[in-house]
C-alpha cells in the first residue's frame, strides 16, 4: 500500500464493514480532487455540497457525492478531457478506477454527471487485507455532478488541503452553502424526498453562522419551480416556509438517511423539530 494513503486510512476508525467503506470512499475522494486541481479543474469549478463541507470545514458526517458549479456558464463544458488525468493519478498508488458519465439536461438546469468506480473487494484487500464479507464485484461509486450553470448571487473562499498532497479549491462561503442547503432542503420536500444528511448539514452550518443570503435562496427556488420569479420572497417568509417544513417532517425517515453516513447514532437522539425550529428563529439576513 501507498504510505500516504496508509496514513490517511489509519485516521478512520475502521471497525466494521461500512466504517471501512465511508473510510475508503473518502480517501478516494481525496485523491480524486488532489487529482482534478492538479489537471486545473479548481480553476474552472467551485467545490460545494456535503463532501466540501466534511473536506474543508470538518462537519461530522461523511459524504458520497462530489458537487460543483462552473466559475462561470458554460454549457459546452467538457469534462473528458480530465479522465486521463484521473486514471494516471489513480494508477499511481496501484488502484484500478474507470470512469463513467453523461450529460444530464432539463429545463432549468445542465448538470454533468460523472461515476468513478472502484471495486470494493480490491480495495478492501488494498487497504485491510480484508475482502471476505462482500460481494466480488461490488462497486463504491463517487458521484460528480457539474452545474455548468454558475452560482450568479454566491460568495467564495479559497481553502486549502493537505492530503494526499496539497490542493485548492473556491468553495461557498458559510452564508451561501447555508441558502444552498436550505433550497436543496425546501425543493426535496416539493419532490417529496426526505434527506436526512442535508438537515444534518443544515444544523452544522446554522449553529455557527445564522446569516443567509436571500437572493441565492430565491434563485434557487425559483430555478426549481418552487416559487414564481415574481414572488416576494423576504426573511419572515423563509422563516415560515422553514418553520412549516420540519412540523410536517418525517424525522424518523430523516434519520434513517443519515445514519449510515455518522459515527456515532447517539446524535440523532435530538434529531427532532425542537433542534430545528430555534435555529429558523435565528437566521438573519447576511
Amino acid at each position: 500500500m501507498n504510505l500516504v494513503l496508509e496514513k490517511m486510512i489509519n485516521g478512520y476508525k475502521t471497525d466494521s464493514i461500512k466504517d471501512k467503506t465511508n473510510a475508503i470512499r473518502e480517501v478516494m475522494q481525496r485523491v480524486t480532487l488532489s487529482s482534478l486541481a492538479s489537471a486545473g479543474f479548481n480553476k474552472e469549478a467551485i467545490f460545494f455540497g456535503g463532501t466540501s463541507l466534511r473536506i474543508f470545514y470538518q462537519i461530522g458526517r461523511f459524504s458520497e457525492d462530489l458537487d460543483f458549479s462552473l466559475v462561470e456558464d458554460n454549457p459546452d463544458f467538457n469534462f473528458s478531457k480530465y479522465i486521463p488525468s484521473l486514471v494516471k493519478s489513480f494508477s499511481e498508488y496501484g488502484i484500478d478506477i474507470s470512469v463513467t458519465g453523461k450529460e444530464k439536461s432539463n429545463e432549468t438546469t445542465k448538470v454533468h454527471t460523472y461515476f468513478i468506480n472502484f471495486n470494493l473487494n480490491e480495495l478492501l484487500s488494498y487497504f485491510f487485507k480484508d475482502s471476505s464479507r462482500v460481494n466480488h464485484n461490488e462497486l463504491i461509486r463517487i458521484k460528480l455532478d457539474i452545474d455548468t450553470e454558475s452560482e450568479k448571487n454566491a460568495n467564495t473562499n479559497t481553502l486549502s488541503s493537505y492530503t494526499p498532497r496539497l490542493f485548492q479549491y473556491k468553495v461557498f462561503d458559510f452564508a451561501s452553502l447555508l441558502s444552498l442547503k436550505i433550497g436543496a432542503i425546501l425543493t426535496r420536500n416539493y419532490k417529496f424526498r426526505v434527506k436526512g444528511r442535508d438537515l444534518y448539514d443544515f444544523i452544522f452550518l446554522a449553529s455557527q453562522n445564522s446569516e443567509v443570503n436571500l437572493p441565492l435562496i430565491k434563485e434557487e427556488l425559483v430555478r426549481s419551480n418552487y416559487i414564481d420569479k415574481s414572488f416576494d420572497f423576504t426573511l419572515d417568509t423563509l422563516k415560515e416556509m422553514l418553520t412549516n417544513y420540519f412540523n410536517n417532517l418525517d424525522f424518523q425517515q430523516a434519520k434513517a438517511d443519515v445514519y449510515p453516513f455518522i459515527d456515532d447514532p447517539r446524535e440523532l437522539d435530538f434529531f427532532n423539530k425542537d433542534a430545528f425550529i430555534p435555529l429558523v428563529n435565528a437566521l438573519k439576513v447576511s
